[in-house]
């Protein structure tokens, strides 16, 4: 339902724009997607990583990992999990890394932080 409607979303966000927030919903019903397929051993290390990395080339999924996305997926509460937390931690690490050696070479605008 939040989908269709972001007033209803939990928890509410009002300093998101709604079109980004939309977004940032979607986002992490991806990443629910992954993580299920990666709980059942269905998904291998590789194929995450290489969605994580895919992922955090977009500047909007950046910046929702370091908002929201990252706290909201910090679940250790297993090996698997503790690994399908890393692994995206890295890919976003790795992406702000190269998204700020562009913007040096470009002068252009500042990557999300790393925090």
């Amino acid at each position: 339902m939040p989908l269709s409607d972001p007033d209803l979303a939990f928890p509410a966000m009002p300093e998101v724009p709604r079109s980004e927030f939309r977004r940032w919903m979607m986002l992490n019903l991806w990443v629910a997607h992954w993580a299920m397929l990666w709980d059942t051993g269905t998904m291998d290390r590789l194929r995450l990583g290489h969605l994580f990395e895919e992922l955090f080339r977009d500047p909007t999924a950046a910046q929702w990992w370091l908002s929201v996305g990252a706290r909201d997926w910090a679940d250790v509460s297993t090996k698997r999990r503790l690994a399908f937390h890393e692994l995206a931690q890295s890919a976003y690490r790795q992406a702000v890394e190269a998204r700020q050696a562009e913007t040096g070479r470009r002068g252009g605008e500042a990557a999300p932080r790393q925090d």
